[in-house]
């Protein structure tokens, strides 16, 4: 849920909900996300996996509320490729029911920063990372709710602490992102930016992730500048 360190975040339609439906077998599934959210040891690791990125290096949030985000936009990830006939691998090629797959996928998105607890680089979770190319679907939906965390509230700390760089400056330029059923592909994500520096998150780090992600062929997506003068040098990106 929204909270005061990441206002912007206000895709409500986009939070899972257990209270709802969904297009999958969901027991399992809530069952995992209540013993996550009970799970002392789960929390202490998701609080320190922010202290390198963010306290020590600058570098926007990798802590709670990022793992939150992922793990929401993935889950609604999953659920519209499910609705649009995409099959899923991971589970299935290990022996596991068709219930476990969104277990798979919210436990990987948990866990997905962890070992950031270590090392931003020298850790062992890498399927996320762009020169990385996932096998599964499961793996895919991961990598690529990982690069949806890009509004500006995931900048705020090192943007306010001086903090310059692309990433930074790039993701203060994203107001708002959004999932949604798509009609030539199952999913369409739309992002409204308010300065061209957002080109950077929308090409170079979500459709880097995107591409060779096994999900690719099933997304789109549609960039809009919502700045409105003569200097607005890019009006919309369609990928």
């Amino acid at each position: 849920m929204p909270d005061a360190d990441r206002p912007d975040v206000v895709d409500s339609s986009r939070l899972y909900d257990p209270d709802v439906d969904h297009a999958f077998p969901q027991e399992r599934l809530d069952a995992t996300l209540e013993a996550i959210a009970e799970d002392e040891e789960i929390t202490a690791y998701l609080e320190a996996q922010n202290v390198n990125p963010v306290s020590r290096k600058g570098y926007n949030d990798h802590g709670p509320k990022h793992v939150e985000i992922v793990r929401n936009r993935a889950l609604s990830l999953y659920e519209l490729l499910k609705k649009g006939g995409v099959m899923f691998n991971g589970a299935s090629q290990q022996g596991l029911a068709e219930a476990d797959e969104p277990v798979i996928v919210a436990l990987a998105a948990t866990l997905h920063d962890i070992g950031h607890v270590v090392h931003q680089v020298l850790h062992a979770i890498l399927c996320h990372h762009t020169p990385e190319k996932p096998l599964t679907h499961e793996a895919g939906v991961v990598r690529v709710a990982d690069a949806l965390d890009m509004e500006r509230g995931r900048s705020r700390i090192p943007y306010e602490k001086g903090g310059r760089g692309i990433n930074t400056i790039s993701s203060q330029a994203i107001r708002n992102v959004t999932l949604q059923a798509g009609d030539t592909a199952p999913v369409l994500v739309e992002i409204e930016m308010v300065d061209a520096a957002g080109v950077f998150q929308v090409d170079e780090l979500l459709n880097a992730k995107l591409r060779d992600s096994r999900i690719e062929d099933h997304v789109r997506i549609v960039a809009v500048n919502a700045r409105s003068d003569d200097e607005n040098i890019v009006e919309r990106i369609e990928m």
